[in-house]
């Protein structure tokens, strides 16, 4: 349930004692002008612009800064009404993402931010918003979406003829800490990669040979799913709306896929040989046609077939294709530590590649494969940026593209045999 983008104080209940040293800002709230701007009527500024773009991420942000709202409400209740966003500070962001870690102050406190029942029912909740940690990926992001807020606030527009605060409380504590290398080190080297394929070609082999007709489908999709998302750079939600009807050959003979992006825009980006393979492969495996029309509403990734062999005909939730992949990365982590896989490496490098494996997630393929096909010279960023569908280059750069140590190591040697080669 979404939290509102202003929640009104008399709603809130009786603030209980914080522990004394959590909070040392407590400061008189500045006069709010009459008729001046407050937190309610920004909020409803900024999410409009989203609203008109794109609901799903106006829900979002709304969610995301009504939360932080009624954590500065339940943290200061002795500020002015509608002056919140205002008055928030550094060390109010900083609580804020402990609190959303559910991790104890320096002190060794934590924040009590529990709502009472009638609380939770007059503000249209179901659950303690503080109540679960978030993982640290979810804390990014939703420091990210105030950052973005507080950007807006503080620029003046056609509406506000002047910032509605000075400065931004979210962007050196969102910088801190290496936040963006946390953020972008979700990346495969190439050998993981390969040592996935390595273990799904494997345990399609064994199910074969087993004659284990349940292991084998379940498997064959797998594998479907793991070539998607390393082919297409497409985010999980994109691959598990696709049909199989959003394949079409070009004249040329050269394919193309049809994603649905963000927002509903629809965009297409090529497809690989071994893309389409795979695809032929896995409707083999379902006892389809290697042929299809463009119209084809089937599944790209379907259901695993029922009893009586009846295979699904919806489409397979996003859910669906995390969990997979996380079951495939979790067994080839196991096999790589123990040394079925990548028998060649040292001891110490599986220990290290394992470790990645075990945390990789779907999402980890849209920041492999560019970055494999950037530092190979396969692909230019500017193409990789066309092909992951972003507006600017700088995101791909910044986020999605990840240098290659050993690439720049070997290009410094290289600079220094020329050094040597002309002294």
């Amino acid at each position: 349930m979404t939290t509102p983008p202003s929640l009104p104080r008399a709603r809130l209940p009786a603030r209980t004692a914080a522990p004394a040293p959590a909070h040392p800002l407590a400061r008189p709230a500045p006069a709010h002008p009459p008729g001046a701007l407050g937190d309610s009527q920004v909020l409803a500024l900024w999410l409009g612009i989203f609203d008109l773009k794109s609901p799903a991420t106006a829900r979002h942000y709304r969610t995301q800064a009504g939360k932080f709202v009624l954590f500065l409400q339940l943290l200061h209740p002795d500020w002015a009404p509608e002056t919140h966003l205002q008055q928030a500070s550094e060390q109010d962001v900083a609580f804020y993402e402990i609190a959303l870690l559910r991790k104890p102050l320096p002190g060794g406190a934590l924040l009590d931010l529990t709502l009472p029942e009638q609380a939770l029912a007059a503000l249209g909740l179901q659950a303690q918003p503080f109540g679960a940690a978030l993982k640290k990926s979810s804390v990014n992001q939703a420091l990210s979406v105030l950052n973005a807020l507080y950007e807006f606030l503080r620029t003046p527009n056609g509406v506000m003829t002047w910032p509605y605060v000075s400065v931004n409380p979210v962007r050196r504590v969102r910088k801190s800490d290496s936040r963006a290398n946390r953020q972008t080190d979700r990346h495969l080297p190439l050998e993981g990669i390969q040592a996935m394929n390595d273990c799904l070609r494997a345990a399609i082999a064994h199910a074969r040979q087993g004659a284990d007709a349940k292991a084998l489908a379940r498997h064959e999709r797998r594998l479907w799913i793991f070539t998607l998302l390393f082919g297409l750079w497409g985010r999980r939600e994109e691959i598990s709306k696709l049909s199989m009807g959003d394949f079409r050959q070009l004249h040329d003979g050269s394919w193309k896929v049809r994603l649905q992006r963000k927002g509903g825009r629809q965009e297409e980006v090529p497809a690989a040989e071994w893309v389409v393979r795979g695809l032929r492969q896995y409707r083999a495996s379902l006892g389809l046609p290697m042929g299809w029309q463009l119209d084809d509403p089937a599944p790209a990734v379907q259901g695993l077939r029922l009893a009586g062999g009846r295979s699904g005909t919806r489409h397979v939730t996003a859910q669906t294709l995390y969990l997979e992949i996380k079951a495939l990365a979790s067994e080839t982590a196991e096999e790589v530590a123990c040394g079925v896989l990548l028998p060649g490496h040292a001891p110490e490098r599986r220990t290290l590649l394992a470790e990645r494996l075990a945390r990789c997630s779907p999402h980890w393929f849209r920041h492999s494969g560019p970055t494999i096909a950037i530092n190979s010279g396969a692909m230019s960023v500017e193409n990789a940026s066309k092909m992951l569908g972003h507006a600017s280059l700088a995101t791909t750069t910044q986020m999605y593209y990840h240098a290659d140590e050993q690439q720049t190591r070997s290009g410094l040697e290289a600079l220094g045999d020329q050094l040597k080669a002309t002294g």
